[in-house]
């Protein structure tokens, strides 16, 4: 690493930083193994505190990934001459109250008192103090010069990078899209159809006998207006449906935190992500441009996808190539009559390792490939591999699923009775209510009746079984940066931070699909 260029940390360096007092935790909330860290105060934080710092603004806390991003030595040197407890006791110095509060609300946090999201003001505040700014110009102005972010005079220079706003499609179009399904849906349920045929019956059949039995001056009225009402009133029917969940696809989107969405911004300026049109991409982090595993992921229905990214970020840094799929505008498929999933599953695939290499620094390529997706997405995933992908999908992950795809929005066969060596992780929150709203026991046993054999010591991972895996004191949205969630119930609370359901969930999601099946622990 010289002072001019820049050069990922080495695993020493890497060490070296981290054995600072104080920086085995993170600065903010303690969270062990922190992997970011605040060039501006020399302190290391964990991925959720490194978003909060993110929103502060580079002129307050410029922040870089320890294991991902390039550094130069001026940066370096500047973590080498912070730490976290020194920080930390300047901060004790400059303002005790404050600081015991805030470790006290910390408190509140890791025991599940206290929303983490309601501690952004508090570090905000903090930072802003006379205190953070008096700490800030000592620390870089320590050896006599004044260091930049950048390693050079003058204000930081950052890259531009914005992400632009998803258009929520309008009322009109989702009732285009829910129209045919609502009507499928009628005709689809046994009781539906049977209600169906009985109401149409019966109109007839009274247009019938009006026209037999009726007055004669009144049969040219009577007979069409009752056809009319016996048509109407199906279409009536399916149109409130579709107008109804219309208004919920445009009013009840779940939005990214601001935290994942700078998160995003920071890793696509470090090209450790990729925005195509088809999806988002994560890089590992690796010389040779080349993963043992890739993962191509569908979001929960309505969620942004950009919310996914502080965990994908963590199954990129632990070697895995994440493609994280794009259904704007709608936010999910509600049928694969109209969403060739191979197709698009391929097409993915194709512009990850192909246009995501289009700065120069060459193709990426992906060993294995598996698929996955969470809650709606989850089902997605299911049904693109058993229909037409069991052959070349190998794993399947999934996370917040709690019953098998419904057969009228994504039809498949029972997966274990399409493949026999296909395995599949199911990772869901013991607080998830969201799965036990939507099907409960029913749901589960004809799930795990079609998935592949629960894993045990006759059936083995890699011989085609499930594993399921459950997180204590998880919920249904904090498998990504959202929430809280109210739709379509309200979810259930997290007993666990948000850093550590996710944390857990990224650990069960590499093992598994690294194939250290030994590890698959929590």
């Amino acid at each position: 690493m010289s002072k001019s260029g820049s050069a990922p940390l080495s695993p020493q360096q890497q060490t070296s930083l981290l054995s600072i007092k104080g920086n085995a935790l993170c600065a903010e909330c303690s969270t062990s193994n922190p992997s970011w860290c605040s060039l501006t105060y020399g302190i290391t934080l964990c991925l959720d505190c490194a978003g909060v710092h993110r929103g502060l603004g580079v002129h307050l806390s410029f922040v870089r990934s320890i294991t991902m991003d390039d550094w130069n030595s001026d940066q370096y040197n500047q973590m080498l001459r912070g730490g976290n407890d020194k920080w930390d006791e300047a901060w004790k110095q400059g303002n005790a109250t404050a600081q015991f509060r805030e470790k006290q609300a910390w408190k509140a946090v890791r025991d599940g008192e206290k929303w983490r999201a309601e501690m952004r003001e508090v570090v905000k505040s903090k930072y802003e103090s006379e205190v953070a700014a008096l700490y800030r110009d000592m620390l870089a102005r320590k050896d006599g010069a004044v260091t930049t972010m950048t390693g050079s005079l003058g204000s930081p220079q950052v890259e531009t990078v914005s992400l632009a706003m998803e258009q929520p499609p309008t009322l009109r179009e989702c009732q285009a899209v829910l129209f045919p399904f609502f009507l499928a849906l009628m005709t689809h349920e046994p009781k539906n159809l049977m209600s169906l045929i009985m109401w149409t019956i019966c109109g007839f059949a009274l247009s019938s006998w009006i026209n037999i039995h009726g007055p004669v001056a009144y049969t040219g009225i009577l007979v069409p207006s009752i056809l009319g009402i016996t048509g109407f009133v199906p279409y009536y029917f399916v149109n409130s449906m579709s107008t109804k969940y219309a208004f919920v696809w445009v009013n009840h989107r779940h939005d990214a935190f601001k935290s994942a969405k700078n998160m995003l911004v920071d890793l696509i300026t470090n090209k450790r992500a990729k925005r195509l049109e088809t999806c988002d991409v994560y890089y590992p982090v690796t010389k040779e441009r080349k993963a043992k595993v890739g993962l191509v992921f569908y979001p929960g229905a309505l969620v942004d996808r950009t919310a996914y990214a502080p965990i994908a970020a963590r199954l990129a840094e632990a070697g895995i190539f994440v493609v994280v799929a794009n259904l704007e505008p709608f936010r999910l498929v509600c049928s694969l009559k109209t969403y060739n999933s191979k197709e698009k599953v391929m097409r993915m695939i194709s512009d990850s390792l192909l246009l995501g290499a289009e700065d120069g620094s060459g193709l990426w390529e992906v060993e294995n490939w598996a698929i996955g997706g969470h809650s709606m997405g989850g089902s997605l995933a299911i049904a693109s591999c058993v229909n037409e992908m069991s052959s070349t999908l190998k794993k399947v992950v999934l996370w917040g699923v709690g019953s098998y795809p419904h057969q009228l929005m994504h039809p498949c066969k029972p997966l274990r009775d399409v493949t026999s060596d296909v395995d599949v992780l199911l990772v869901n929150g013991s607080n998830d209510a969201v799965i036990n709203a939507f099907g409960g026991k029913p749901a589960w046993d004809d799930m795990e009746a079609k998935l592949p054999p629960r894993a045990d010591g006759s059936v083995k991972p890699g011989q085609g079984c499930t594993i399921y895996k459950t997180i204590q004191g998880g919920n249904h949205s904090g498998c990504a940066h959202y929430g809280p969630q109210m739709y379509p119930v309200r979810d259930g609370d997290r007993s666990i931070t948000l850093e550590q359901q996710q944390e857990h969930t990224a650990k069960l999601s590499v093992d598994f699909l690294l194939g250290e099946y030994d590890k698959l622990s929590i």
